[in-house]
This record gives C-alpha cells, structure tokens and sequence, in this order.
C-alpha cells in the first residue's frame, strides 16, 4: 500500500523560566509499507527531507545542502524505532504508521474515552481521549465510511508543565500513482556529507 499525505504539527517546549513555547512545521509524507518512506517538515527552525528505501535511510537538511546516510535494512517500523531509541529523533505522529497501529498504541492505555463529535478542518469527526503511563492522547478519527486520522494530541504527563504534541493530517490519498522512484534519494547539486547528527542542527554546526 502507498498513500500521501499532509501534516501540520506543533512541538512544545518548556524554557528554564518555565515558559511553554510552540514550534510548529508543515510536511508531506509518502509511505509505501512495509519498507518505503519519504517525508519533509519545513518550518522556522527545520527544512529536512527523509528518505528511506527499505535499505539506506538518508536525511537531507535542504537549508544547508548537505545530507546523511546510514545503511538499515528493514522495515518503516524498524526504521521509526531506529529513530527515536538509538539516535533521539522523534517524528510526530509516527506510531499511526506502525502496521499494528492499533496495537501499538493501545498497549498500555488505563483508561479510554469517547467524547463525543468534534469538527477538524471542516470534517466531522470522533473524538476520542486515552490515558497511559506518562502519557495522555486524543485522537479525531473522520465519521462515516472513511474512518481516517485528522488530528493527534499527545500529552506528556511524565514531563514538567506537560509539554504537548499537535499533529493534523489532511490531504489523505489512499491510492495514488507513484513509482518507485519516488523513494530514492538523489543527491542535489553541490550536496556534501556530513555526520548525522549535524542534519537536524539549524546552521548544520
């Protein structure tokens, strides 16, 4: 299955004087399971591209020009977990994209609710509210016969001030026409190599 789609998120962070700041970005997705991904987030403090074609991840920070690869083969889910266990990077909303989504998310939940219809970007939908060790979430899923995702609230009660994470996905295309050439990279003019980590650093210092 391949699908894009559009998603806006906000990342709050807490400052040492206690301040909740939001940062907020917009990207594209194209996902072809079980192992295909490409992914963009533009925004004040980010323009980086992700690709990965079942084999070699690459990370491009288009501000700078430059890029980083690092071979693991495997699946988009080994691919996300890679990210957020071993290198710290953490792309919002990417438990949707597991294959047992379901089952990923509800592993440990306490306590779930449905609250009721709420209405995102002029698309009714179901509200529904979840509680987990350290983490509340809510998720609207669109009624009727096209149950998808159109926005996700992550609440991190574990964390001081529980900072929030805000995703909103439009722009569903479940059967599009794409190739598979639109999973891999091409390194663009004047494009250099650089360590991993320097990619999601703004001035790629």
């Amino acid at each position: 299955m391949v699908w894009p789609m559009v998603n806006d998120s906000s990342v709050e962070v807490i400052t040492p004087t206690l301040e909740k700041i939001q940062f907020a970005s917009s990207g594209q997705m194209l996902l072809s399971r079980p192992d295909k991904l490409r992914a963009t987030r533009t925004g004040g403090y980010a323009d980086i591209e992700l690709v990965f074609d079942g084999k070699t991840a690459t990370l491009l920070g288009k501000n700078i020009n430059a890029f980083a690869q690092f071979d693991t083969p495997g699946s988009v889910d080994q691919l996300v977990d890679l990210l957020r266990n071993q290198l710290s990077v953490e792309l919002p909303g990417t438990d949707l994209l597991n294959a047992n989504a379901y089952d990923a998310l509800m592993s440990d939940v306490i306590d779930a609710k449905h609250m009721g219809q709420g209405v995102i970007d002029g698309v009714d939908c179901e509200h529904l509210a979840f509680r987990s060790p350290g983490v509340n979430w809510e998720i609207w899923i669109e009624s009727g016969s096209s149950p998808l995702p159109r926005r996700l609230a992550v609440t991190f009660t574990d964390k001081p001030n529980f900072p929030r994470t805000l995703v909103e996905f439009s722009s569903w295309n479940l059967h599009p026409w794409l190739g598979q050439s639109c999973f891999v990279f091409r390194k663009p003019a004047g494009g250099h190599e650089i360590p991993f980590r320097s990619v999601m650093r703004p001035n790629g210092r």
